[in-house]
C-alpha cells in the first residue's frame, strides 16, 4: 500500500487583491465613460429642449456638475450632477419635476448615457482580473 498526503494553504489576499485593482480600474473607466457621454449630450442652444431628449445648456453649469466617483467598499461607481455646483435642477431635468417653481418634463441625460456603456460593460470586465 502506497499512502500520500499533503496539505496546502489558500491565502485569499492572491485572489481578493487582484480583484480590487480590476475593479477599481473598471468602475472608473465606467464611470469616466458615463460621464463624458451624458457631459456631451448636452448641447449649448436657446430655450428649452424638447421633452425627452437631453437638456439644453446656457452657461454649462450642468455638464460641468456631472461628476464621478469609484465607491471600493461597495464596488460601486456613482455618476450625476453634483448638487454642490448646479442644485437640483439636474434631477429635474432627468426625471421631470418642479424646479425654481417652473414644472420640468423628463430630459434625460445620465440614463441614455448608461445605456450606450452598457454594451461595453462586459467585454471590458472580460479577462481583467490577471
Amino acid at each position: 500500500m502506497i499512502g500520500y498526503r499533503a496539505t496546502t494553504e489558500f491565502d485569499p489576499q492572491t485572489v481578493l487583491r487582484p480583484e480590487a485593482r480590476a475593479a477599481r480600474k473598471w468602475l472608473g473607466w465606467v464611470g469616466a465613460l458615463v460621464r463624458k457621454i451624458a457631459r456631451q449630450s448636452i448641447h449649448p442652444a436657446e430655450g428649452p429642449s424638447p421633452a425627452g431628449t437631453p437638456p439644453h445648456t446656457h452657461k454649462r453649469i450642468l455638464p460641468n456638475a456631472i461628476l464621478y466617483a469609484v465607491e471600493m467598499p461597495y464596488r460601486r461607481a456613482v455618476m450625476g450632477p453634483a448638487a454642490s455646483k448646479a442644485g437640483t435642477v439636474g434631477g429635474a431635468h432627468e426625471h421631470g419635476g418642479r424646479y425654481k417653481d417652473e414644472e420640468f418634463a423628463p430630459r434625460p441625460f445620465m440614463g441614455p448615457a448608461l445605456e450606450q456603456v452598457e454594451p461595453k460593460m462586459s467585454p471590458m470586465w472580460a479577462d481583467s482580473i490577471k
